[in-house]
């Protein structure tokens, strides 16, 4: 029988004790197949048990439970001519949590708001699919820090930098506008990795020039018809004229026409930072939504900063394409919130939680890596992405019971099935959210048969005269 996919992402780590590595093999198992539950509805009680004392040992620090994933993440992205990183920082929220030690200010304008920052780089391949997690950086402002938060962007570059093999994908650093630091640039220049940033037009590059200034006059490469999503509304995020509450309004699903200009610019160091490089020479596209229809309040203006050489067109929609991956990280740390509820995980202390956000994020990883992999490789086997336990009660739950092997676009789809999804030819293919769904009813029928199983095996032993 093939091993579960938590036996490479987690067999290998250095716990101190083996029999601790065998302990997050099966927690990792536990709520891969109960995923969103807490560990005392995934785990037996004793289980539960073994798990606290799992993450409160010394030994399992975040960065030893991270290690053997990390080294599998680097063996995908070897098969890869370029690997995009995306950054991004999120926050956690317990402040329902009242007794848990160790959670400091997350700020928001709300001062008895308490939690914990979870800052991370992942790896994607060009395509979008989720290779891994390589950095999962924790803080809590209930201790003191010893330097801004912002340097963590720089860190993250410097150490992947150092842990790259020379013969080794093409790395392709992307941030978006909080991002947008000197910390992070500089280390991009410094270590010569490439980068797709998106900065703020407002940024200065000569007295009384901006970003936006400059590409105003910047040669245009073409014109582009825009498919851009509808909008919810967001409160307390926008920034415009359409206050108050500096609100990002609603709107509808719209098709955008932008005008797309590159310029090379040598971007100077700020008044107010004496670290990394003094300026930074690169390429800044322009796309820009000039002639925004009426009632129209954030129109699209997207200036990104890249190393890429930009001479044409197809040079600029490269560089965009690349940046649009990014969004990917956004999902991730919505199935993290959402889907594994880590915000709902009630453990004593921070330092407990350090441990656990590790092992929900490379879980988070796998479910994103299963929706994505359908679209990417859909002609794969659906062993790829499911064990034969669960392959067995996917067909007996759906109508593919004589079929003696499904593609993965097939089991995907199937999942999704049992989630809701239509199916219908027109349909496209599932997002993560049905996906999601069907993937907690599978389960739930995986943990049925395999409970038929056991229960059928004891009672062949106690009465088989055999």
């Amino acid at each position: 029988m093939a091993e579960h996919w938590s036996v490479a992402e987690f067999g290998s780590a250095k716990l101190g004790d083996t029999r601790r590595t065998d302990r997050l093999v099966r927690v990792a198992q536990a709520l891969s197949r109960k995923p969103g539950q807490t560990l005392g509805a995934a785990l037996d009680v004793a289980g539960a048990k073994a798990a606290y004392r799992l993450f409160n040992a010394p030994d399992v620090t975040p960065a030893a439970i991270l290690a053997p994933h990390q080294a599998q993440t680097w063996a995908r992205m070897a098969g890869e001519p370029v690997v995009l990183i995306a950054q991004d920082t999120t926050v956690l929220n317990y402040s329902t949590h009242e007794e848990s030690e160790g959670f400091g200010g997350i700020g928001g304008g709300h001062t008895q708001n308490h939690g914990c920052f979870l800052h991370s780089a992942l790896a994607f391949a060009a395509d979008g699919v989720p290779l891994g997690v390589l950095r999962a950086t924790q803080w809590s402002r209930a201790t003191p820090q010893t330097e801004p938060e912002s340097v963590r962007w720089g860190a993250v570059v410097r150490t992947i930098a150092a842990d790259a093999p020379p013969d080794g994908p093409r790395l392709i650093h992307l941030a978006d506008q909080e991002g947008n630091d000197w910390a992070l640039l500089s280390a991009c220049v410094e270590t010569q990795s490439s980068f797709v940033i998106r900065c703020d037009g407002r940024r200065v590059v000569a007295p009384g020039q901006s970003v936006r200034a400059c590409l105003a006059t910047a040669p245009v490469l073409g014109v582009h018809d825009l498919a851009i999503a509808a909008k919810a509304l967001r409160k307390g995020h926008g920034s415009g004229v359409w206050s108050p509450g500096n609100d990002r309004p609603a709107s509808p699903a719209r098709t955008a026409r932008v005008t797309v200009r590159a310029q090379t610019l040598t971007i100077p160091r700020t008044r107010t930072r004496r670290d990394g490089v003094p300026q930074v020479t690169c390429t800044v596209v322009a796309i820009l939504e000039t002639q925004p229809p009426a009632g129209v309040k954030d129109p699209v203006e997207w200036f990104l900063m890249t190393d890429e050489p930009v001479h044409t067109l197809a040079d600029a929609d490269r560089v965009a394409a690349w940046y649009r991956q990014r969004w990917a990280i956004e999902t991730w740390h919505r199935t993290l919130k959402s889907g594994i509820k880590v915000e709902e995980c009630r453990l004593a202390s921070y330092d407990r939680m350090q441990r656990f956000l590790v092992l929900a994020a490379i879980l988070a990883w796998r479910i994103d890596w299963m929706t994505r992999i359908a679209r990417a490789a859909p002609d794969a086997p659906a062993d790829t992405v499911l064990d034969p336990l669960e392959l067995e009660v996917l067909r007996r739950s759906t109508r593919t019971r004589r079929r003696p092997t499904v593609t993965v676009r097939d089991a995907i789809r199937q999942i999704a099935t049992l989630g809701g999804f239509a199916g219908r030819a027109n349909a496209g293919e599932p997002g993560s959210k049905t996906l999601w769904t069907g993937w907690l009813s599978l389960m739930d029928r995986v943990d049925l048969r395999s409970e038929e199983r056991r229960v059928g095996k004891e009672c062949r032993s106690r009465w088989s005269p055999y």
